[in-house]
């Protein structure tokens, strides 16, 4: 609130960087696994985040990923597609806190990083094959 109150009466950064989210991915996608550590550093990386995102902003996001997850508010089947990888999320406590989701289903893709970039054809095959699909209770 303050950051924003702030912001109203004309004191806020002026100048953010930006960024290229394709060149930043395909760095990812083009590194070896030596580089691989170091590239990924700069995806989790709060101080490059605050740089790119204005202040308020990141407070409101930063509030918001530590709120619990509204599990108990899904009423619906449910397709978890997550990676492997554990660089960026920890699969197993991602899939234990979405297993109270009712007719969830996990798939576990190969990857390091955001499956959008690293395995976009895959991630196209797994959501079609699982909306084309009848439900019974649906």
């Amino acid at each position: 609130m303050l950051i924003r109150l702030l912001n109203r009466i004309g004191i806020y950064r002026r100048r953010l960087k930006s960024v290229n989210l394709r060149v930043l991915d395909r760095g990812v996608h083009d590194a070896s696994s030596v580089e691989l550590e170091r590239t990924l550093a700069k995806h989790g990386s709060p101080w490059n985040d605050i740089r790119v995102t204005p202040s308020a902003q990141y407070l409101r996001n930063f509030i918001e990923i530590m709120c619990p997850l509204p599990v108990s508010g899904v009423h619906c089947p449910c397709l978890v597609i997550q990676s492997n990888g554990w660089r960026m999320t920890n699969p197993v406590r991602m899939r234990i806190k979405l297993e109270a989701l009712p007719a969830v289903e996990f798939v576990e893709v190969e990857s390091e990083h955001w499956l959008p970039t690293t395995q976009p054809e895959r991630l196209c095959q797994l959501v079609d094959a699982w909306v084309m699909r009848p439900f019974a209770w649906f």
